[in-house]
């Protein structure tokens, strides 16, 4: 997925045929009428992946390129409630004891 940088927000668009447009609702597509330069342009990437052992337990990794402040970062989402035999590998981050 791509994005144009316009200030502090970004704006889905696509290359269709060449040039970038906005749009897509009902197939339509609009060209911009000032095409951006490759700098401007912002691609979301995503991973998603399943548990093999409860399909209902799903990861979504999230991360940009081209965009300052976020090269580098992800994002990790989970849903779904994990389960474990083994307590041992629960283990809460950041945890101390007074």
């Amino acid at each position: 997925m791509q994005y144009l940088r316009q200030g502090d927000h970004l704006v889905f668009i696509a290359n269709r045929g060449g040039q970038y447009c906005t749009g897509g609702r009902k197939g339509k597509w609009t060209p911009l009428s000032l095409q951006p330069e490759v700098t401007q342009i912002v691609t979301a990437h995503r991973y998603y992946a399943t548990l093999k052992a409860d399909p209902t337990y799903k990861k979504r990794v999230t991360w940009f390129t081209s965009l300052p402040d976020a090269d580098g970062k992800a994002m990790w989402e989970y849903q779904g409630k994990r389960h474990s035999s083994n307590a041992e590998s629960l283990k809460t981050v950041g945890a101390h004891s007074t």
